[in-house]
């Protein structure tokens, strides 16, 4: 009888295990995103995360500008983004940016790098804005260039725009033609660290990112 209640006890054990495992691997299956779904976080797209954020993944979209030259007219450049989040408070979600491709030459990424630490992007953490709940002054993307070139979003209050869904990011206030001198538009800018030269546009227009691929 003795041996009999151990047998047993081993096959119960054993049993146990066996309906762990099928029940674990049937719910993992069951759910899109794997692990991720299954412990109720966002992945981001190389498989690590370290907090989960509807903005995890990847924006694409373009800054528009007028060029500064003679023959001064609208340009844009396009621009691909890839956010991770690495902290949250009660009113932000902070990510690395792990990845960038801008197809303006003065960037050197036209085929796609990794940023330098310190590249950010400081997003409310529940959206959207509008004029009862505009963004805080410091929310914005910081874009620091292997190459030495830095693109940044104005982060003052409520120059940010978020849709409820997360899905577009965008500069709050509009451009208004004609350009006023005396009372500069501003949405965007972007220099070089250490020659001191500045993005060749006479104005920046505005910028937009939605949430895709390029």
């Amino acid at each position: 009888m003795y041996f009999f209640k151990k047998d047993f006890k081993k096959l119960l054990k054993i049993f146990l295990i066996l309906s762990f495992s099928f029940i674990l691997t049937f719910c993992l299956s069951s759910c899109d995103g794997g692990w991720d779904d299954f412990w109720g976080e966002e992945d981001n797209d190389d498989g690590y995360y370290i907090c989960s954020s509807f903005y995890n993944g990847t924006y694409t979209g373009e800054f528009t500008y007028i060029v500064a030259s003679d023959d001064a007219g609208p340009a844009k450049f396009r621009l691909k983004i890839m956010f991770r989040c690495t902290n949250k408070t009660d009113d932000t979600i902070t990510h690395n940016i792990i990845y960038v491709k801008c197809s303006a030459p003065y960037f050197g990424s036209e085929y796609g790098v990794i940023p330098n630490l310190g590249s950010v992007a400081v997003l409310p953490a529940y959206p959207p804005t509008s004029s009862l709940y505009p963004s805080k002054e410091g929310m914005g993307i910081v874009i620091l260039f292997p190459n030495g070139t830095v693109l940044e979003t104005n982060d003052g209050a409520g120059e940010l725009s978020v849709t409820a869904d997360a899905k577009y990011l965008a500069n709050n206030i509009i451009f208004q033609e004609p350009y006023d001198p005396l009372a500069p538009f501003s949405s965007w800018s972007a220099y070089h660290l250490t020659d001191g030269s500045i993005f060749p546009k006479a104005y920046d227009t505005g910028w937009v990112l939605h949430k895709g691929v390029w």
